[in-house]
């Protein structure tokens, strides 16, 4: 690889929120019955937010709930492009200006989820949770050191010369990075916190 190797988080650093707690809000418009976790989901956005939600956790909610939500892969399709309908205007015009076709997007958002808008963001090299509608299966989840092994899988010991990142449970990624950028999630602020 060579140039300029900048790496971008997706949620609350070029989307404004985080896209799969604004899906499972706009589903549960759509199917009353998954109501009944939003106690789950906002738990686990906490434990997020304070960089202290477990990977296993993550991985077996999904999985388990993911099987008790009875979506045909069409269905599915169908809900994603109607969401992104409704929050594109989400993606972050100057963030997004940032990003360039060489740079890489890593993300604990689903691929599924991401599909519809992947060419809107530039970047050539988007690395995502990986999920299997059909199967109702999670094979990956992109998130905390699991982002550093989705990256050497891809760029082997490349080291990453910018990182943008809102949340600290990039980490891992942040330790292999020559420069961080922090983006506030609040005030949009970009700041460096590593490197000059």
């Amino acid at each position: 690889y060579g140039g300029c190797m900048r790496v971008f988080d997706f949620d609350n650093t070029i989307y404004d929120g985080e896209s799969m707690v604004d899906f499972f809000h706009f589903i549960v418009e759509k199917k009353e019955e998954l109501s009944k976790y939003k106690t789950l989901v906002n738990f686990a956005l906490k434990l997020y937010e304070h960089n202290m939600l477990p990977m296993d956790f993550v991985k077996k909610q999904i999985s388990k709930r993911s099987k008790e939500i009875n979506f045909s892969t069409d269905n599915i399709d169908v809900y994603i492009d109607e969401f992104w309908k409704l929050h594109k205007h989400k993606i972050m015009k100057n963030m997004l200006a940032k990003v360039k076709k060489d740079d890489v997007i890593i993300t604990a958002c689903l691929d599924v989820l991401l599909k519809p808008v992947m060419k809107d963001l530039k970047a050539k090299t988007i690395l995502c949770s990986e999920v299997d509608v059909k199967e109702k299966k999670v094979n990956f989840i992109c998130y905390k050191e699991n982002k550093v092994v989705k990256y050497k899988e891809i760029f082997g010991d490349t080291p990453i010369d910018e990182l943008y990142t809102d949340n600290f449970a990039d980490r891992p990624l942040m330790n292999i990075a020559k420069k961080v950028f922090y983006v506030d999630k609040k005030t949009k602020e970009i700041r460096v916190i590593k490197g000059e």
